[in-house]
């Protein structure tokens, strides 16, 4: 005996905005040609209302993050005034609202060119954030050249600023329109 089950499932009502994940049980009893006693099926479902590529991956500006931080973890309000050297270190704070499959740090020279990664400035497989932790990618006076963060370089006195680069849901890692990027403001590096 065969049959056809068509099962419509449409959000709850009440999801007044997108971004909403929703879930449940598709319970069957049958009973197949043969047997004298009935079986029970389970079948869990999953949706999600809006666009999930969309999904913003890094936290609101209006959060207050990213954002750059002293080595206490105290935010920098100006950071135009920054001067940063090996012996006064920075670094890029930042909220993930969601996971994401890669997120670098890197500083950006005057010109628009990458110059390295942050220490701990490439993260493949970085989990959302949960509380009120946060991660960070520190600047020390030096950037590394490579994805393994190997080879590092000093920084050269000049004007700098730092991208933070998130790959959104489903991405593509060789696509830069698949990032969500936040840039810094700019600051002196002596």
């Amino acid at each position: 005996m065969t049959a056809l089950v068509t099962v419509t499932i449409a959000s709850p009502l009440g999801l007044d905005d997108n971004r909403w994940f929703y879930g449940g049980y598709l319970n069957f009893t049958m009973q197949w040609s043969g047997e004298s006693t009935k079986s029970n099926y389970v079948v869990p479902y999953a949706g999600f209302k809006g666009e999930f590529n969309k999904v913003p991956i890094l936290a609101p500006k209006s959060s207050g993050f990213p954002a750059i931080v002293n080595s206490d973890g105290d935010f920098i309000k100006d950071v135009s005034k920054l001067k940063v050297l090996a012996k006064n270190p920075v670094a890029v704070a930042f909220f993930m609202n969601m996971p994401s499959k890669l997120v670098t740090s890197e500083l950006i020279d005057s010109s628009g060119k990458p110059v390295g990664y942050l220490t701990y400035g490439y993260n493949p497989f970085i989990s959302r954030t949960i509380g009120s932790n946060y991660f960070t990618t520190p600047l020390y006076g030096s950037v590394f050249t490579d994805k393994e963060l190997k080879n590092s370089v000093n920084v050269t006195a000049g004007q700098y600023h730092i991208r933070l680069s998130a790959l959104k849901l489903f991405g593509n890692i060789e696509r830069p329109s698949d990032f969500e990027v936040w840039n810094s403001e700019t600051f002196t590096v002596e």
